[in-house]
């Protein structure tokens, strides 16, 4: 490990420093403490030029990790800007319409997030508790040159539109379906996409199924619907278990008197330890969808039965 004098604060003061001193002239360095799904703050570096009002933020927290192993101060400053230079080149979003609700509320969507996980993200967007999970609302950039970009509604945003959140929470629950249709494939489908294997020759018991959107992305949120859980219901001709793989899908598996709740709950615990990033983790519980009740209730916690 390389000598280094600096605490994290004053390695991200110099940063800044260091990166105002080498920016384009008339360019705007600064640095915001940023709050993401499940996990702690993480301090972002913007740098923003004449006439633009959008920039990719820059992660410092990993960088601090490179300063730790040696690499000095200026030289992290060099790799920020040439980051930027080519991010810019790649093409610049302008968000200038985004102060204007007409032009966004058609593209309000949800998502679904822990509760527990995001107390202090929660205090700064709006947001409607669902059973453990809470929803949460974000506007889908559609532009090609940003993938799956999206932009979380915060409270801040609502006020500059004049509105609240029922009126967030009833655009997304009309835009969500429509933008993002859902999708439930069986596993073993999915297993003979990925691997070209015939899924004739697979077994698999309980028979297990993914259900998310055609986009793959905040796909959980299908949960929040209630014609698409009947419609799932209908195809399996069963109730069924809800299994929180991820925010972008949930593994669904029909009921049986033989499955046990907590056993599930192992299982997604096991899985969201061994292959879910922490920002993608929606949570260990265990949720049922009856016919009879018609709706989705939790059937095992960490914390308790239910």
């Amino acid at each position: 490990k390389g000598g280094c004098d600096l605490e994290y604060q004053e390695f991200v003061e110099q940063i800044k420093q260091k990166v105002t001193e080498q920016a384009e002239e008339g360019s705007k360095v600064s640095v915001s403490r940023i709050l993401k799904n499940n996990l702690e703050p993480v301090d972002g570096l913007t740098i923003l030029h004449q006439g633009e009002n959008v920039a990719r933020a820059i992660w410092l927290n990993p960088l601090y990790q490179k300063y730790e192993y040696g690499i000095p101060v200026e030289r992290i400053a060099e790799e920020i800007l040439e980051y930027h230079k080519k991010e810019r080149q790649e093409g610049v979003c302008d968000l200038s319409f985004y102060t204007d609700f007409s032009k966004v509320q058609d593209h309000i969507a949800c998502k679904l997030v822990h509760y527990g996980m995001n107390r202090t993200l929660l205090e700064k967007v709006p947001h409607r508790a669902f059973l453990d999970l809470a929803v949460v609302y974000y506007y889908r950039v559609e532009d090609e040159r940003f993938g799956n970009a999206s932009i979380l509604v915060k409270n801040d945003h609502m006020r500059i539109w004049h509105t609240d959140p029922e009126t967030l929470h009833a655009l997304a629950m009309r835009n969500t379906p429509r933008l993002l249709p859902y999708e439930l494939t069986d596993i073993l489908e999915l297993i003979r996409q990925i691997s070209n294997v015939d899924s004739g020759m697979l077994r698999q018991d309980p028979p297990m199924y993914v259900l998310t959107n055609t986009e793959k992305s905040f796909g959980a949120s299908a949960i929040l619907f209630p014609a698409i859980l009947q419609a799932v219901r209908a195809r399996l001709q069963s109730d069924y278990y809800v299994l929180p793989s991820s925010i972008h899908e949930c593994i669904i598996i029909p009921s049986d008197e033989q499955l046990d709740p907590e056993a599930l709950h192992e299982m997604v615990k096991e899985i969201n330890e061994e292959h879910v990033a922490p920002e993608e983790l929606l949570g260990d519980s265990v949720y049922r969808y009856s016919q009879k009740r018609q709706r989705l209730e939790i059937v095992f916690s960490a914390e308790t039965i239910l």
